[in-house]
């Protein structure tokens, strides 16, 4: 039974204080999110401002008043103010921040874009190249098959005219007998 107890104790242990601060601004900006949500939608659809905005955040102990202010329904406007303020330059920042994420996958997909580019240019040339050397060897082929045929063909002239020679110089021998 001890030893249930134990383990069942320490899987529950008690939060440190760095836990408690971190739930504890997790709330806030939870709490603050509409806030910020807001100030984005205002801001994205125009130029977000060049100057750079307030960069402090609230410390955690700003947080955790401001969150018991809420909880009591007390609300001054100079927090309020400066709550505005916060989210505004945190909203800038969001954005700025979602801004460059989309210039660098833009940047990445026009640099994949690209490869795929060059990638399917060079299958092209290669293709081309390849339906070069198949007509350029179709080429070769055809030339050396009339060279072939001509050169039979002059062959079968040669034997003709050969062969008619023979034929005119018995024809002469004949005319020559015949003559005398």
């Amino acid at each position: 039974m001890e030893t249930l107890s134990r383990s069942s104790s320490s899987q529950h242990q008690q939060p440190t204080v760095e836990n408690r601060w971190k739930r504890l601004s997790d709330k806030y900006d939870a709490n603050e999110r509409p806030r910020l949500n807001y100030f984005k939608k205002e801001l994205g659809y125009g130029v977000l401002p060049d100057r750079p905005e307030r960069n402090r955040r609230p410390s955690n102990l700003q947080k955790i008043g401001r969150l018991v202010l809420d909880a009591m329904g007390i609300k001054f406007k100079k927090i309020e103010n400066s709550r505005n303020q916060e989210a505004k330059a945190e909203a800038i920042r969001e954005l700025r921040e979602e801004s460059a994420m989309r210039e660098l996958i833009d940047a990445q997909e026009r640099r994949d874009r690209d490869i795929e580019l060059e990638i399917e240019q060079d299958r092209q040339a290669l293709r081309d190249f390849r339906q070069l050397e198949r007509e350029m060897a179709d080429g070769h082929d055809m030339a050396r098959r009339r060279r072939a045929q001509q050169f039979h063909t002059e062959r079968q002239q040669e034997f003709l005219e050969r062969d008619l020679n023979d034929r005119l110089l018995t024809i002469d021998g004949l005319e020559e007998a015949v003559i005398e």
